[in-house]
Protein backbone atom coordinates (compact mmCIF):
# COMPACT_ATOMS: atom_id res chain seq x y z
CA UNK A 1 0.00 0.00 0.00
CA UNK A 2 1.28 3.03 -0.41
CA UNK A 3 0.46 6.62 0.89
CA UNK A 4 0.52 10.27 -0.59
CA UNK A 5 0.95 13.06 1.91
CA UNK A 6 0.25 16.59 0.79
CA UNK A 7 1.84 19.05 3.21
CA UNK A 8 1.64 22.59 1.47
CA UNK A 9 4.02 25.76 2.65
CA UNK A 10 6.93 24.06 3.64
CA UNK A 11 10.20 24.92 2.23
CA UNK A 12 11.02 21.21 1.09
CA UNK A 13 12.51 20.89 -2.80
CA UNK A 14 11.38 17.75 -4.23
CA UNK A 15 12.18 15.89 -7.62
CA UNK A 16 8.63 16.27 -8.60
CA UNK A 17 5.19 18.19 -8.96
CA UNK A 18 2.31 17.48 -6.96
CA UNK A 19 -0.18 18.05 -9.98
CA UNK A 20 1.84 15.23 -12.05
CA UNK A 21 1.43 12.89 -8.45
CA UNK A 22 -2.06 13.63 -8.66
CA UNK A 23 -2.52 12.64 -12.30
CA UNK A 24 -0.40 9.55 -11.86
CA UNK A 25 -2.20 8.63 -8.90
CA UNK A 26 -5.73 9.22 -10.38
CA UNK A 27 -4.64 7.13 -13.56
CA UNK A 28 -3.76 4.46 -11.78
CA UNK A 29 -7.21 4.18 -9.08
CA UNK A 30 -9.61 4.91 -11.68
CA UNK A 31 -9.79 1.18 -13.20
CA UNK A 32 -9.61 -0.13 -9.43
CA UNK A 33 -12.24 2.01 -8.07
CA UNK A 34 -14.69 1.59 -11.39
CA UNK A 35 -14.49 -2.76 -11.43
CA UNK A 36 -14.85 -2.15 -7.27
CA UNK A 37 -18.28 0.07 -8.04
CA UNK A 38 -19.32 -3.21 -10.41
CA UNK A 39 -19.29 -5.56 -8.33
CA UNK A 40 -20.90 -3.90 -5.61
CA UNK A 41 -23.52 -3.02 -8.12
CA UNK A 42 -23.55 -6.33 -9.33
CA UNK A 43 -23.55 -7.56 -5.56
CA UNK A 44 -26.58 -5.08 -4.46
CA UNK A 45 -28.45 -5.39 -7.39
CA UNK A 46 -30.72 -8.19 -6.41
CA UNK A 47 -31.35 -6.36 -3.12
CA UNK A 48 -32.57 -3.39 -5.01
CA UNK A 49 -34.41 -4.85 -7.66
CA UNK A 50 -36.59 -6.99 -4.83
CA UNK A 51 -37.11 -3.62 -2.58
CA UNK A 52 -37.25 -1.34 -5.64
Amino acid sequence: MKCLFVLTGLPVSVPYRLDELFAQLEAKMRPTVAEAAREQGRADAPSIKKNW
